[in-house]
């Protein structure tokens, strides 16, 4: 909650008639602005609650104390580290949610793609190291260093640590970023294993859904710019992607696959796809809205706001989806 959703959710639940209470490990990671306006995470808030959310047991018996003394009837997150907690607490609370086990398997990379390779799902080559040495044999195996890489951590996002390998000495520099990192920017324990992929080529795009009861609507599919290589940063927005329609249909369908591959049944979800000549490949599944502002877009163009769907479907109802698709403008966000 600490960016865009974090500005955007506080006054979303206000207008939507809700009150919450914020669930946090420390009240500090959401100061004031420079002028003194507390964050609007902190402002919105009917009550502030500190515990070890890094601990599910602890986050757990919190939101249990808290549902003793006032009505608690969902548990909502838009960050990834937090979505198997979320729905953790849910499930203890007899609240809608995805299964736990799904989410934390939606959120690693390494596990997706053993998923998507279960469906038998088209998948780029692919395969995973926890050492150095496994590393170095397991890139050659790919084809390094004749054939170009993409390394990354199984279990960061923003596209931390994911960068392009076409050497030894780039694959020993990516090892070491995820190796060498303990924890995330929540404080949590990684996994520190290196996922290493073929090179997709093609146009990339992402596919924002909402899925109920197991059926997903691909309410749009977003255009992006990303920085050169060897990083993969996105730079930029675009919604609608100016795609034909066949292949804006095949993109969905793929995508409404690999969500059922991985046990996807109920969420907002945000897949990065790389649109080759081959055909359509997931890139990362996101199980959560759009970043960026992407939300914002998908709002403006279609009328239907995956922020207040992530709402609906934490308190059991079937969210409002707006002009699915619809072709009718194109909104930017840099």
């Amino acid at each position: 909650w600490l960016n865009s959703t974090g500005r955007s959710l506080p006054p979303l639940l206000r207008d939507l008639g809700h009150d919450y209470v914020l669930l946090t490990r420390d009240p500090g990671l959401y100061p004031p602005s420079p002028a003194g306006t507390p964050h609007p995470v902190v402002a919105g808030a009917a009550e502030v609650l500190v515990a070890e959310t890094n601990d599910v047991t602890a986050a757990g018996q919190a939101a249990a104390a808290l549902a003793r003394r006032r009505p608690v009837d969902g548990v909502i997150t838009t960050c990834d580290y937090y979505l198997s907690t979320a729905a953790t607490i849910a499930g203890r609370l007899g609240l809608p949610g995805a299964p736990p086990a799904v989410m934390a398997a939606a959120t690693r990379k390494d596990l997706v793609r053993a998923a998507l390779d279960h469906a038998g799902l088209p998948n780029p080559a692919h395969t995973v190291a926890g050492t150095w040495p496994e590393a170095r044999a397991a890139a050659r195996r790919l084809g390094l260093p004749g054939v170009p890489l993409v390394a990354k951590p199984v279990d960061l996002n923003a596209g931390t640590a994911v960068r392009l390998v076409t050497a030894e000495a780039d694959l020993k520099d990516a090892f070491w970023d995820v190796h060498g990192l303990e924890r995330n920017t929540r404080g949590q324990a990684l996994q520190r294993v290196l996922l290493l992929e073929e090179v997709l080529t093609g146009v990339e795009v992402s596919v924002e859904a909402v899925t109920v009861e197991g059926v997903t609507t691909v309410v749009g599919i977003t255009d992006k710019s990303v920085a050169g290589p060897p990083a993969f940063v996105e730079s930029g927005h675009m919604f609608p992607a100016a795609l034909p329609p066949a292949t804006a249909a095949l993109a969905a369908d793929f995508v409404a696959s690999a969500l059922d591959a991985v046990g996807f049944t109920h969420g907002v979800s945000h897949t990065e796809v790389m649109l080759t000549a081959g055909g359509p490949r997931v890139v990362e599944i996101n199980p959560r809205q759009g970043g960026g502002h992407i939300f914002d877009l998908v709002d403006l163009v279609t009328g239907t706001n995956t922020l207040a769907a992530t709402v609906d479907l934490a308190l059991g109802r079937t969210p409002s989806l707006g002009r699915v698709g619809s072709p009718l403008q194109a909104a930017v966000a840099p």
